[in-house]
């Protein structure tokens, strides 16, 4: 702030002003002279410095609350000048909002407008809705009377198709009970034909396995004790030895001597006699105490049954089985024992049997009755065979006792390809083997052995003049036939290669898989 307006403020006048002291104008006032106008004057800036002294003295006192005052009129201005602005802002901003509202106006107008006609459309298209969906609910109606109309034709044949099944129901419901009584009586029946049944059980097969090769072990030995043993030379010297192949219906030679090959064949034929008459008298369905062939044709026809039905087989066996008591089993096992043990010995006596291999034979027959008894009442039928009839890919087991003796030279031409020496036992039912049984088969050494030794021999004896070269029956040379049993259980299998010298045409058991030559033995299990 100057300092004129300091001064102002505070009422003293200025140096230049031109206000008189004490209140005079001085251009008023007579004129003075020049020196007194310079006195004068003097004066006058005498009484203003002095009142300059005391504005300033006054100044001096009162500067802070002058510059107070300067602050707060600069911030006035300010302050206005800021009023000022914010009142042109609002004026413009006032402005702004105005053509705001005006356009808010102008769009809420327009906005009224599109909504009413949005109403209109909107009640055009409810209009026209009702219209078709009216139009719609008519045609619904017709088709729904047409449906209804069809339905209750239908429905008519219905009734009439239901009063004609009712009436059908009412006679089926009458044979029904008809039905009913007849499957009662068939009940009652088949709890008869059930009752049939409980002769049968489920056996253990492993058992029986365990039973069998145990029943082999005790033919085995039979025949290791009997047959494996030094024969008296008398024996060796007519001409039966020849025709033991015949007798025995074997295609195997009998050396007449004691060298091991010769024991060996002997055993063979021991056991191939023993299995043939386990085989046709004690493994068998069931015992029949009448008569031993009307066994045999039960048991054909029980093997034929056992193809084409099971349950039937079942029943029959399980009826035959319960026909008889205990007793007349055993007695029927006896009679069997017996002629069976007699019919043994006959055949190998000239092998060296007697009264000790009878009782011995006897005794084996009574265990395998005692086994196979057990078998007859199995659930499942249990068959047996002495023939490659069954299972081909189930091997034979074989003994390794019969690899004795050495081929001298080129074997002969086989006659066969194995000789059943225990009989195999399957389960047809379940194609199960229990035990796959033994044989002797043709690539064994004891056969070509045998055959060369049983020459050597009879070339010998010919040459010291015994045997005279002829048999009864024919020539030594001759075509032996052999003959099969009845049922076809011999248990040879023969090869279609013959011997120069001997030709062997029965069908001993069908020649299956081929011929082995040498001394090789087929893959099988070997015996214990």
């Amino acid at each position: 702030m100057s300092l004129s307006n300091l001064s102002a403020l505070h009422g003293i006048p200025s140096v230049n002003s031109t206000t008189p002291v004490n209140g005079k104008n001085p251009a008023s006032g007579p004129s003075v002279a020049p020196q007194d106008s310079f006195a004068f004057k003097a004066k006058q800036a005498s009484s203003a410095w002095h009142s300059l002294e005391d504005a300033w003295r006054n100044i001096s006192e009162h500067s802070p609350v002058f510059l107070q005052i300067a602050e707060a009129m600069d911030r006035h201005n300010t302050m206005q000048d800021t009023m000022k602005k914010k009142d042109e802002s609002i004026a413009k901003l006032e402005s702004t909002i105005q053509g705001q509202m005006d356009e808010h106006e102008k769009r809420y107008t327009k906005w009224m407008e599109i909504k009413s006609q949005l109403e209109q459309k909107a009640t055009n298209i409810k209009k026209d809705l009702f219209t078709q969906a009216q139009g719609m609910l008519d045609k619904q109606n017709a088709a729904h009377i047409q449906e209804a109309r069809k339905l209750t034709k239908e429905l008519e044949a219905e009734r009439k198709a239901v009063a004609t099944l009712k009436e059908k129901l009412e006679k089926a419901s009458t044979r029904t009970e008809r039905v009913e009584k007849e499957l009662s009586c068939c009940t009652k029946k088949l709890g008869e034909w059930g009752g049939y049944l409980s002769p049968l059980k489920d056996i253990d097969f492993k058992k029986l396995d365990g039973d069998v090769k145990q029943l082999f072990t005790h033919c085995r030995k039979i025949a290791h004790t009997h047959f494996l043993r030094e024969l008296p030379d008398q024996l060796f010297s007519d001409s039966r030895w020849e025709a033991l192949p015949r007798s025995l219906n074997l295609p195997l030679d009998f050396p007449p001597s004691n060298s091991i090959v010769a024991k060996h064949v002997r055993m063979a034929a021991c056991l191939y006699v023993l299995s043939e008459r386990l085989c046709g008298d004690f493994f068998k369905p069931c015992y029949i105490p009448e008569s031993p062939t009307f066994g045999d044709a039960v048991q054909e026809i029980l093997a034929q049954q056992l193809l084409t039905d099971v349950g039937k087989e079942r029943i029959i066996r399980a009826l035959l089985l319960s026909m008889y008591r205990p007793k007349e089993v055993d007695e029927a096992i006896e009679q069997a024992v017996d002629a069976a043990s007699k019919e043994v010995l006959e055949l190998l006596s000239p092998l060296g049997g007697n009264e000790a291999f009878r009782k011995d034979v006897e005794s084996l027959f009574r265990e395998a009755a005692g086994v196979w008894k057990e078998v007859q009442h199995s659930n499942k039928a249990v068959q047996v065979s002495m023939m490659d009839d069954f299972n081909n890919d189930c091997r034979w087991s074989h003994l390794d006792d019969f690899n004795v003796g050495e081929i001298k030279g080129q074997p002969g031409s086989k006659r066969f390809d194995m000789l059943n020496i225990f009989p195999r036992m399957f389960v047809p039912e379940d194609q199960h083997i229990v035990n796959p049984g033994w044989v002797l088969w043709s690539s064994q050494n004891i056969v070509f052995a045998a055959e060369q030794e049983f020459r050597e021999c009879i070339a010998m004896r010919r040459y010291r003049g015994g045997w005279m070269g002829t048999v009864p029956g024919g020539s030594m040379r001759r075509n032996r036939r052999l003959s099969t049993l009845s049922d076809g259980r011999n248990g040879a299998i023969e090869s279609s290669p013959t011997s120069p010298k001997t030709e062997y045409k029965a069908p001993f058991l069908g020649s299956q898989g081929g011929s082995k030559q040498g001394n090789q033995i087929p893959n099988g299990h070997r015996g214990d």
